[in-house]
């Protein structure tokens, strides 16, 4: 019997709450901005989502940029602590480009929202029509804004517990 990939132990993204659950262990250097990402969707639940409020931008756009910096810690600082770092991180890489239909929060929102933001200043959240009911529309889709940037949170946690897991393994 063949051992299962990465992508098939994985665990589901939505377990548990961000704010109280405990993470067992916290040896990867990305867990600082996955932290302050964090901090951020916190932040951003509690403030005013209209137009009298406008700073729920700022919450979004340092949001959406501190995503995606988690990746770039992964790839250019935790992947130099050692060669098991190396190898289980760019596997990790490997198995996220392998599979972008599963991964679509990273590829779809994380990735691509960042994009806009740093290379066009273009957001793609919006404040929807009063009778929409989301919190902020995004790029013109049926997803709320909100709801994407909490799910990549939750998706940064369980990528981390699994490269935390892969590395812990003897």
């Amino acid at each position: 019997m063949q051992a299962p990939t990465a992508r098939e132990v994985r665990p589901g993204w939505r377990a548990d709450d961000v704010y109280v659950r405990q993470v067992n262990r916290m040896s990867l250097h990305a867990w600082e901005p996955y932290i302050f990402a964090v901090s951020l969707l916190f932040n951003f639940q509690h403030v005013e989502c209209d137009e009298d409020h406008p700073e729920w931008r700022i919450y979004w756009f340092s949001g959406v940029v501190v995503l995606r910096s988690i990746g770039h810690v992964l790839h250019r600082v935790d992947s130099q602590v050692s060669a098991r770092h190396r190898l289980i991180i760019d596997k990790f890489w490997t198995d996220i480009n392998s599979s972008k239909d599963e991964n679509w929060i990273f590829f779809d929102f994380i990735d691509r929202e960042r994009n806009n933001i740093l290379k066009e200043f273009s957001f793609g959240a919006q404040l929807p029509s009063e009778e929409d009911g989301r919190i902020l529309s995004y790029n013109g889709t049926h997803h709320d804004g909100a709801e994407l940037f909490s799910e990549a949170v939750y998706w940064w946690r369980a990528q981390l517990e699994f490269i935390e897991e892969e590395l812990s393994r003897t």
